[in-house]
């Protein structure tokens, strides 16, 4: 059979409509009530493979505007993008259509991306738990790994920057009455947030030992 049968149409919500057709393979889209009495979309109905044709124009125009609004705000991975669109019911070839426009005007750079977010996070956070955020953003290991060796710190500051910080944690959460208990909870709480164990005990008996001459 060529073209598309609807299998569905369902409101999500006053304005667009879910619909679910049935060809070569199953896709689902959303279209506002005027598209669908344009290409009299209804269950059962058929869509000839020139009506989805005119239907995949439109969305590809609309999966556009909508990704440039979504990057108004803050800029996204192309997995964050993918997603964003995914929920608005965009085909796949319409979303990688989408993607490789973004990725070729510069709009979407998970490489770029990644190296700006370890640049304002190197200073707060592990270096384990930058890698492991960018990998949740669904960024792949290797953008992730030439993103470290394209930033401009060498290993001694990256080592400094991280000491400063469980310094910083520590100091913060120290209390004059420190006990083994409360210390071993800072311990945990710094290993769980990816910095290496070694590093935090060093730290601490660093501290432990400026208080103990002062």
């Amino acid at each position: 059979m060529s073209g598309y049968r609807v299998v569905a149409v369902s409101p999500i919500n006053k304005k667009k409509y879910k619909i679910l057709l049935e060809g070569a393979e199953e896709i689902t889209i959303s279209l506002y009530p005027s598209e669908l009495r344009r290409f009299c979309i209804k269950e059962d109905n058929l869509i000839s493979d020139g009506e989805y044709s005119q239907i995949e124009e439109i969305l590809y125009k609309r999966g556009k505007e909508r990704a440039l609004y979504y990057l108004k705000d803050s800029d996204r991975t192309s997995f964050q993008m993918r997603k964003k669109l995914r929920e608005g019911y965009y085909p796949e070839n319409i979303i990688d259509k989408v993607l490789d426009f973004l990725e070729k005007y510069g709009y979407i750079d998970d490489l770029s991306y990644s190296e700006h977010y370890i640049f304002y996070n190197y200073k707060r956070k592990s270096i384990l738990q930058i890698k492991n955020d960018l990998r949740v953003k669904g960024i792949s290991k290797d953008i992730i790994d030439v993103a470290f060796e394209n930033h401009s710190f060498d290993s001694s500051d990256e080592c400094q920057c991280q000491r400063d910080i469980i310094r910083k944690f520590i100091e913060k959460k120290i209390k004059s009455d420190m006990d083994l208990q409360n210390k071993n909870k800072i311990v945990s709480a710094l290993v769980r947030k990816g910095f290496l164990y070694d590093d935090v005990l060093s730290v601490f008996r660093e501290i432990e030992n400026t208080k103990c001459c002062m």
